[in-house]
């Protein structure tokens, strides 16, 4: 019975021990990730604006092409295949991955 009492003391004493105290919790962001949240609630622009042109006038921007003239191909194109004159025209998109 003694030594029962001593081995479950003993055993005891170990288990304590062990624990130690608490560590502090890690931090779970980064201080470059709080800055950058901080900046985005804030509105603040990230990027520097872009400098004006000389005279104080922005170029006038082009109109984009349209939608048949991205879909014009030449009679000559080496990637066509069949009759130029073919009343339908297969565009295949594809991608290998």
């Amino acid at each position: 019975m003694k030594h029962t009492l001593v081995l479950l003391t003993g055993c005891m004493a170990m288990l304590l021990a062990a624990c130690g105290e608490a560590a502090a919790p890690a931090p779970t962001r980064s201080a470059a990730e709080i800055r950058q949240t901080e900046r985005a609630l804030l509105g603040v622009p990230t990027l520097e604006p872009l400098p004006t042109p000389i005279g104080g006038f922005a170029p006038t921007p082009t109109a984009p092409p349209g939608v048949a003239d991205l879909f014009t191909i030449p009679a000559d194109d080496p990637r066509a295949q069949g009759s130029p004159s073919a009343p339908v025209t297969l565009i295949e998109f594809s991608d290998f991955e």
